[in-house]
């Protein structure tokens, strides 16, 4: 063989190795390098068409960056379609609530799920839904077409979490959530990435399930998808605030601090639609239950905001606003 043929044949093998590297990267569900912030909170392992996340202490944060680093274009695969991520317990955990951070090398990019996401309580994938699943990315998150949440409980923002208090003390993460009942938004004050312009959005042949609460906060939220719940379901537009759940009754605490920054076109755009269905467990009155949900609800509008408008009232049993 002559040098010259040694050499093409070598680039040839080089290339094809990259080729089969690409193609194992691309084989797990979850598409990005998960890094837990407190060692040892969540073990992240892969297989074909998988993605699994053993969640070992009662919180974790987990920091995402996907594959996808190209900036511009249009949102980014983080699941494909036809592929599964399982969250579990690695230990006899009550209960858990996990924290995905997915920040693109272009925080404007939305990232998006196309396939389906469980949460169990049990010490391996399978089993009853259970758990706290959150996601944040600044650009924004869609459910397309397809998608599949069956979880315990479910929070989808474009708003960056303070859940340790760092971003308001200024201090490092410590990869701890400090209240896992509630979840403080920060809106355009916030040192990350925030794009005013973000949209949280399930599309039509979407579906959530979740044995608990769920909840959608960003300055776009979309709902043109299927929802289910057996607790609260919340679908708040605004930049900043924070959402309290009420252990017991399903309901939320919403207090909103920034109102919505986007910028949309009345009915064509809005900055909040519900085209698609959201059912859950009938409640009838009794003891605890007699006003509706709405007046259970504390809303709270900050300085600064002087489009915005809330209402508060009490009716018995049963009503429509």
């Amino acid at each position: 063989m002559t040098r010259d043929a040694f050499r093409s044949l070598r680039y040839r093998l080089l290339a094809a190795s990259a080729l089969v590297c690409a193609g194992a990267a691309a084989g797990q569900s979850f598409q990005g390098t998960g890094t837990p912030v407190a060692p040892g909170s969540a073990t992240i392992t892969t297989a074909p068409n998988t993605t699994n996340i053993q969640v070992n202490a009662p919180t974790a944060v987990i920091n995402w960056t996907p594959s996808d680093v190209a900036t511009g274009g249009g949102p980014i695969t983080f699941q494909a379609n036809g592929t599964t991520a399982n969250f579990y317990t690695g230990t006899a955990l009550a209960d858990y609530t996990v924290l995905n951070r997915i920040v693109p090398v272009d925080p404007t990019r939305a990232v998006s799920f196309g396939g389906t996401v469980r949460s169990t309580l049990s010490g391996t994938p399978g089993g009853p839904p259970g758990g706290n699943v959150w996601f944040y990315s600044p650009g924004g998150i869609i459910l397309g077409n397809g998608a599949n949440f069956n979880v315990g409980s479910l929070l989808l923002t474009s708003s960056d979490i303070d859940y340790d208090g760092s971003i308001a003390n200024g201090t490092a993460p410590t990869g701890i959530i400090t209240n896992p009942n509630a979840a403080y938004f920060v809106g355009s004050g916030s040192p990350s990435p925030f794009n005013e312009g973000s949209t949280v959005q399930v599309d039509s042949g979407a579906s959530i399930t979740a044995s608990n609460y769920v909840a959608l906060f960003a300055p776009q939220v979309l709902q043109d998808g299927n929802v289910t719940a057996n607790g609260g379901v919340g679908y708040v537009a605004a930049n900043g605030g924070s959402l309290t759940f009420q252990s017991g009754n399903g309901l939320f605490d919403i207090s909103v601090t920034e109102g919505t920054g986007f910028m949309g076109e009345g009915v064509l755009n809005p900055a909040l639609r519900h085209s698609g269905t959201t059912t859950g467990a009938v409640r009838d009155a009794n003891s605890a239950t007699f006003y509706s949900a709405m007046s259970n609800i504390n809303v709270e509008i900050g300085d600064g905001n002087p489009a915005a408008a809330a209402i508060r009232f009490h009716v018995a049993q049963h009503a429509f606003l």
